[in-house]
């Protein structure tokens, strides 16, 4: 059984009609089966809604970020703990189809050194 959690915020401040800062961003994921027992992410970004009609919208962003994991176990020796300036990247595209039938694509891309990452097991 995988019991894995992630919780996530954020907070839009639209400077004009298409351009925003996202001044707070944050995560909180864990996930024992991938040897994460924590990691905390915060940022911050700015973005631009490309499309905004009555039926489809599409915005995109991009920041800073600082990550921070400890890992569930890790090789005798090694610190448990990485952390790391991240970049963070997304878009989110949202098209009506019909009354009914929605279609959201919401791409996010954080970029941190591959240690941030990496599935620490023991021996």
């Amino acid at each position: 059984m995988t019991n894995n959690q992630r919780v996530n915020g954020a907070m839009d401040w639209f400077v004009t009609s298409r351009f925003f800062v996202r001044p707070v961003v944050a995560e909180y994921f864990r996930d024992p089966f991938q040897n994460f027992a924590h990691r905390w992410t915060g940022g911050v970004a700015s973005g631009s809604r490309l499309v905004d009609t009555s039926g489809v919208s599409w915005e995109i962003k991009a920041g800073p970020a600082y990550q921070s994991t400890t890992f569930e176990s890790v090789v005798e020796g090694e610190s448990d703990h990485e952390s790391t300036a991240a970049l963070l990247a997304a878009a989110t595209y949202t098209n009506e189809i019909t009354g009914d039938l929605d279609y959201t694509m919401d791409y996010r891309l954080l970029v941190e050194k591959p240690e941030a990452g990496a599935i620490r097991t023991t021996s």
